[in-house]
């Protein structure tokens, strides 16, 4: 499994508020909310008015999807009329699924190792 984040930094020159701020944004984050399968959300300079962060998170199974992914993510978000992107980041994290089994164990007092056997066992 692979997780990938994308941080973009937008400016947003005509905003003289923080009304006219949210309002551009949530725009961009509809769209791309609409479009993509894509967990998006406003993460920094959330009270600064002529500038946003956006993160944007996905998960898949190869690291070259979820690459592709946000940067077809980034485009889409790009191309709006009252903001400009100043900067983008991209990051892509690998996860070993049997350190995701431990996490969940704890939590949830769930021996996932044990499901996993049976699962095995069961033939599923």
């Amino acid at each position: 499994m692979v997780v990938g984040s994308l941080r973009l930094v937008f400016l947003i020159p005509h905003a003289g508020s923080l009304k006219d701020k949210r309002a551009v944004v949530r725009k961009i984050i509809d769209r791309a909310r609409a479009k993509f399968n894509a967990s998006v959300a406003e993460v920094g300079d959330l009270d600064v008015h002529r500038r946003a962060v956006i993160g944007v998170s996905v998960v898949s199974n190869d690291a070259t999807h979820a690459t592709s992914m946000l940067t077809n993510i980034a485009s889409t978000m790009a191309n709006s009329a009252a903001a400009q992107l100043v900067s983008r980041r991209v990051s892509i994290q690998p996860v070993n699924e049997h350190d995701l089994t431990h996490e969940l164990d704890a939590p949830m007092g769930i021996d996932v190792d044990a499901l996993l056997r049976e699962e095995n066992d069961d033939g599923w």
